[in-house]
C-alpha cells in the first residue's frame, strides 16, 4: 500500500514538473518574437523619422514688392496665390517681403517664419500688400537674411525670389546665391512684370548660379512640381 502511494506521489510530481517546463517553454516561444518585433519596430520608427527629416521641404519666399506699376503687383499676387495653394500642407513655408508701405524695418519684413499648414495666412497677407514705390531693391540683403533661417534646417532648402528685376547689383546677387548654394540652399527666380532681352538673361543667370530654376510668371504652374522633385 505504501509502495502504491509512493508511486502515485512520484507520478504527480512528474506531472507537476512537466507542467512547469511546458509553461516556461510557452513563455519563451511567445515573448521572444514580440521582443524581436518590438526591436525591429523601434529601428523602423527611427529610420522613418530620419527619412522624414531629411526629405522635409523648406521653402522661403522672398517677395520684391518694389514697383511703380500696379500691373506688376497684381501679377505677383496672382502668381504667389497659385504657388502657395499648390504646395502640400506638409511643406514648410515662410515669407520675407520688402518694399511695402507698412514695412517696419529699413530693409525687409519677415512676415512668416518657416512652418507647415500656413497657406491661408500667407494668402490673406498677400491680398493686403501695397508697394512702397521705392527706387532700388535690396535683394542681396534679403537673400542673406533668408539664408540664415534655412542653414540649420533639415531636409531640402529652397528660396523663391519673386521679382521684376529692379535690382542693379546683379554681380553681388550672383556671388550671394553661389555662397548659398555651397550651403545646400537652392535659389529659384520667378520673373514677374515686364520681360525683355535685358532683364531675362540676368534673372536666368541668377537662378543658374543658385542651382535653381528660372520661371516666368506665366509658368507658375510648373514651380511646385519642380521644387518637390529637386
Amino acid at each position: 500500500m505504501k509502495l502504491q502511494q509512493n508511486l502515485i506521489l512520484i507520478f504527480l510530481i512528474f506531472i507537476l514538473l512537466s507542467a512547469i517546463l511546458s509553461l516556461n517553454t510557452l513563455n519563451i516561444i511567445s515573448t521572444s518574437p514580440i521582443n524581436e518585433e518590438n526591436a525591429e519596430l523601434g529601428r523602423e520608427i527611427k529610420v522613418n523619422s530620419d527619412y522624414i527629416s531629411n526629405n522635409r521641404v523648406n521653402v522661403k519666399i522672398i517677395w520684391d514688392v518694389i514697383s511703380e506699376e500696379e500691373e506688376y503687383i497684381e501679377t505677383s499676387k496672382e502668381v504667389l496665390t497659385t504657388i502657395i495653394n499648390d504646395f502640400p500642407e506638409d511643406v514648410y513655408l515662410g515669407m520675407r517681403v520688402f518694399g511695402t508701405i507698412n514695412q517696419i524695418t529699413d530693409n525687409s519684413l519677415l512676415r512668416f517664419p518657416l512652418t507647415i499648414d500656413n497657406q491661408e495666412n500667407l494668402i490673406n497677407f498677400i491680398k493686403e500688400v501695397e508697394p512702397a514705390n521705392a527706387n532700388t531693391s535690396t535683394s542681396k540683403l534679403n537673400l542673406i537674411k533668408t539664408a540664415d533661417s534655412l542653414i540649420d534646417r533639415q531636409g531640402k532648402k529652397h528660396i523663391l525670389l519673386i521679382t521684376n528685376n529692379n535690382d542693379n547689383q546683379q554681380k553681388e546677387l550672383i556671388n550671394t546665391v553661389e555662397k548659398l548654394t555651397r550651403k545646400g540652399i537652392r535659389t529659384h527666380v520667378i520673373h514677374t512684370g515686364n520681360i525683355n532681352d535685358s532683364n531675362q538673361p540676368q534673372l536666368k543667370s541668377l537662378a543658374e548660379s543658385g542651382n535653381g530654376k528660372y520661371f516666368t510668371y506665366f509658368e507658375k504652374d510648373r514651380v511646385v512640381p519642380t521644387i518637390n522633385l529637386n
